[in-house]
């Protein structure tokens, strides 16, 4: 899919749900799921079937390192491969609660370099 700005309005149900437009759900190829970012601005939807290779990869060589091959390999991967995404929202949802703690204690100090106005 290209990299093209895609605007669209949707509509709000009454029980606050939207719609995601079947050409948008056709291009991302997106499944059952979907993942839900807020930054505090913006609600993002990203697409969760598809996983890193990066992990996958990394997975592959540690287990080829400890001389896995076979059906013992494929056996040890499948089961190292379902703990990553458990892994990732944990570490998100950490990486939240440090973000929310740090911003109850955060203090604007632009205002003591630059001045009020």
């Amino acid at each position: 899919m290209s990299k093209t700005l895609d605007k669209k309005t949707l509509p709000i149900s009454s029980k606050k749900q939207i719609t995601i437009p079947s050409k948008y759900f056709k291009a991302l190829e997106l499944e059952s799921e979907v993942e839900c970012i807020f930054t505090g601005e913006e609600i993002i939807l990203k697409p969760v079937s598809r996983e890193s290779g990066y992990f996958a990869q990394e997975i592959l060589n540690d287990l080829v390192d400890k001389g896995l091959q076979g059906e013992e390999l494929k056996k040890e991967f499948a089961k190292m491969s379902k703990n990553v995404r458990p892994a990732v929202k944990k570490l998100l949802k950490d990486v939240h609660q440090e973000s929310e703690e740090f911003m109850k204690n955060y203090k604007d100090e632009t205002a003591d370099i630059f001045g009020d106005d």
